[in-house]
């Protein structure tokens, strides 16, 4: 009986550090980046744009989960930080940012077999710090400021883009102007966590319901900013804050709930992050305003991320 209880409680302390120790390094990058965005095509993952601890424009990466490989990829696209991207009809699109002197207003194609990069349009509206994601085959492209932390307004804007006509249109606004970060899960598009000149940080967040209009949902506990968020069936998980970096979250679009995850992670703020088959790669990222960029590459497991509790 003795031997089986202590058994048993082996076991249960082996459960109890599994639970508090989910993610692992995967690897890095040839340069360590922040405000970058990164997609996949279901094979490699790339990441693009961002800026270094110097603000130097930096190169397209390629990474293989499988062989472990990181390439650089030579093709000649547009210096840009705080930018967005998504993979859609087989190509990279890229979005917004700003270069070293202005905010980009270009929308980029990218053909990852032919290396080729076409511009297709501009933005209604320029900004950084836009985020971006899919829903029913439409990217929505939401919020952001100008330059020098201006908000003028800008941050109110949705933009839809069709990648098939490669073509934007002007969506429904959000209820304010903001610099937030949104994820699409359940079928409908959230935006959680919002930052503005006048309060920093919020707790805010919204929905995109059936209407097409935005609705304010209860408060998140604590203000959210500086995250990367990735949408997975009914679950949005969170990565970082501006304050509290090692942060961790996982919201529940059903019960509209958002908890803090026990979860082994790099602290750091303005990451990018992807999801490729069951797992989640968070990529980059910075723990400073200056001198200070991440070439780390981080992997979580999904159903390890959906069975851990608070």
């Amino acid at each position: 009986m003795i031997l089986v209880i202590l058994a048993m409680g082996v076991f249960l302390v082996g459960c109890q550090s599994t639970s508090t120790s989910v993610g692992r390094v995967w690897g890095h990058l040839n340069h360590g980046r922040y405000g970058a965005a990164s997609v996949t095509d279901g094979h490699y993952i790339y990441v693009l744009g961002g800026s270094d601890a110097t603000y130097a424009p930096l190169p397209v990466e390629r990474f293989d989960p499988i062989s472990g490989e990181v390439e650089v990829m030579p093709w000649q696209t547009l210096p840009r930080r705080y930018l967005s991207a998504v993979w859609a009809d087989g190509a990279i699109w890229v979005f917004g940012g700003e270069s070293p002197t202005a905010l980009v207003p270009e929308i980029e194609r990218i053909d990852p077999i032919t290396g080729a990069v076409s511009i297709v349009g501009t933005l209604h509206v320029p900004r950084r710090h836009m985020s971006v994601a899919q829903l029913d085959g439409t990217v929505y492209l939401v919020g952001g400021i100008g330059r020098g932390e201006e908000q003028d307004g800008r941050g109110n804007t949705v933009e839809r883009f069709d990648p098939h006509q490669g073509k934007t249109t002007l969506g429904p606004p959000l209820p304010e102007a903001v610099l937030t970060k949104v994820a699409a899960a359940g079928g409908k598009l959230y935006a959680l966590g919002t930052w503005t000149q006048a309060e920093s940080t919020s707790r805010r967040a919204y929905v995109l319901d059936e209407t097409k209009n935005w609705q304010r949902l209860p408060d998140l506990p604590w203000p959210l900013s500086a995250q990367t968020m990735v949408g997975a069936g009914e679950q949005i998980y969170s990565f970082g804050d501006y304050v509290e970096m090692g942060r961790v979250v996982r919201y529940d679009v059903k019960r509209s709930r958002a908890e803090k995850l026990p979860v082994n992670y790099t602290p750091r703020r303005h990451a990018t992050s992807v999801i490729l088959g069951h797992q989640v790669y968070v990529i980059g990222g910075n723990i400073a305003t200056r001198q200070s960029a991440l070439d780390t590459i981080e992997v979580f497991s999904l159903a390890d991320l959906r069975r851990l509790h608070p």
